[in-house]
Parts: structure tokens; C-alpha cells; sequence
């Protein structure tokens, strides 16, 4: 009788542990989350105290560095597939050409037009 109610009580905790897991899956799936990175200004844990090194390496792995590298060159933002189609289709597609909005669709029409 013990092992039969321990594996219950077992079933009921991953049980509830599936339900709430599905439930935040859920949650994030319904809502735009966004991501905080916390970047430590040194290991010590000393306040008043930044070592440069330690930032500048954990803004270059968490990609930061990139980003503002990329954006300096004038690529604020990305546009969709759909709406960068809809907007340049014309200049390579004809008007009969049946256009999916794609990642291949949209290198097709930078490869018409020589870029």
C-alpha cells in the first residue's frame, strides 16, 4: 500500500508539473516576451568597481557588439519576408508570377535585380 500511494503522489507532482509547464509554454506562445541579459560588472562582486574587460566579453558573446556594429551600418531593423515582398515584387517579378513570401523568393529578387 506505501509504494502504491508514493507512485501516485509521483504521478500527481509530474502531473502538475506537465500542466503548469504547458501552461507557461502557453503564456509565452500568447504574449511577445522579451529577454533581460544582466551583465556583471566584475566578479567580485565590489560595488563602485567596473572592470572593462569582463563587460566588453560578455556584450560580445551575448552578440550586442555585433548588433551595434550592424546597425552603425545602417540596418536598424528587419523586415518581414511578406512585407519586403509586397513592397519591391515588382521590380524582378512579372505581374502573372505567383510570389511566395520566403527567404528563397526574396534572394530570388536581390539575384534579378544584381544585388
Amino acid at each position: 500500500r506505501g509504494l502504491a500511494s508514493q507512485t501516485k503522489a509521483q504521478q500527481t507532482v509530474g502531473t502538475y508539473f506537465r500542466y503548469s509547464l504547458m501552461d507557461l509554454l502557453q503564456k509565452m506562445v500568447n504574449g511577445s516576451p522579451h529577454f533581460v541579459r544582466c551583465i556583471k560588472p566584475n566578479d567580485k562582486k565590489a560595488k563602485n568597481t567596473f572592470d572593462r574587460e569582463k563587460v566588453e566579453q560578455q556584450l560580445r558573446y551575448a552578440g550586442v557588439m555585433e548588433t551595434v556594429r550592424i546597425r552603425q551600418h545602417g540596418y536598424s531593423h528587419r523586415i518581414l519576408f511578406a512585407d519586403f515582398l509586397r513592397r519591391y515584387c515588382f521590380l524582378a517579378f512579372n505581374y502573372d508570377e505567383r510570389v511566395l513570401a520566403s527567404r528563397d523568393n526574396c534572394r530570388l529578387l536581390l539575384v534579378r535585380l544584381k544585388m
